[in-house]
């Protein structure tokens, strides 16, 4: 009899095998008040990527003013000249610096993000953040797979094949994107974490934004997409119930037909008997 041999990696050994990912944080700086390097022409051999936490920061940068507000992300290329000066009473940032491999950044100097606050880099720097000052072996392993998830976030914003930059959008246009992406989808088998992903917020904070503008669920307005689609290639072909289940994207006939009738208080077949005729009739007048 053939067993299975399963192999359970000790903490020492994933923490270790984690250290070895080509992308990886080299340091994080909390700065709380101004930096002691304002005002100074700085140059660094590594990416550097800082998060504005609070306050208003102006950025010299590759012969560009870029001003810096609360929320904020820049990435900065290495061996790129820049100074910071500080705009406001209190500010604070956080400061990533990396050793890694690959450049996302492909051939800019900079890249300048502007999320909304739930949005999931947003979540993970904020994580990062806070681990920082932690040292034990669940801390390492926790900040390596956060790592991992920024820069597989920040490589897709970055990726000349991406429709859009995320940070030219505010929260409202990214939940019309939302919207759109459901409306080009919803007969794949997608749910609220493809949707989450697409647009970069988290899955809870886009289900509230998206109930909140459109007054209906997620779900509920994919199964909405579904049924219209259903209706009309019930009245339009000859398709069977199964075939029809498959095409507006539903994975079981059964729980087609479930939902179906428990909208229309009908069965799908029994809804083309019913309408059909009446259909035709009037689209031929």
């Amino acid at each position: 009899m053939k067993t299975n041999n399963i192999n359970i990696l000790s903490a020492d050994m994933l923490a270790r095998k984690i250290s070895d990912f080509p992308v990886k944080i080299k340091s994080i700086i909390h700065i709380k008040g101004r930096p002691g390097y304002e005002n100074e022409l700085i140059l660094r051999p590594y990416f550097e990527m800082m998060y504005i936490k609070r306050g208003r920061i102006n950025t010299f940068i590759s012969g560009n003013n870029v001003t810096l507000i609360s929320g904020s992300i820049i990435i900065i290329s290495p061996e790129t000249e820049y100074m910071l000066t500080v705009n406001s009473p209190t500010c604070e940032i956080v400061i990533f610096s990396f050793n890694q491999t690959y450049n996302f950044l492909k051939t800019d100097s900079y890249a300048l993000l502007r999320p909304s606050p739930k949005n999931e880099i947003i979540c993970l720097v904020e994580r990062l953040a806070q681990n920082h000052n932690s040292f034990g072996v669940t801390d390492e392993i926790l900040t390596g797979i956060y790592s991992l998830q920024l820069f597989i976030y920040i490589e897709k914003l970055m990726s000349i094949d991406y429709e859009t930059k995320m940070h030219f959008f505010s929260e409202s246009d990214n939940i019309i994107r939302a919207k759109n992406y459901i409306d080009k989808n919803f007969r794949k088998d997608i749910g609220i974490f493809d949707i989450a992903e697409y647009v970069f917020l988290s899955e809870s904070y886009l289900a509230h934004l998206f109930k909140n503008k459109y007054g209906i669920s997620i779900k509920k307005y994919i199964i909405k997409k579904r049924m219209e689609l259903a209706k009309d290639l019930l009245l339009t072909t000859d398709y069977s119930s199964a075939a029809i289940s498959e095409k507006v994207g539903f994975s079981s006939p059964q729980r087609f037909n479930d939902i179906f009738k428990k909208i229309y208080g009908t069965t799908p077949l029994s809804y083309r008997k019913k309408y059909r005729y009446k259909t035709f009739s009037f689209r031929k007048q």
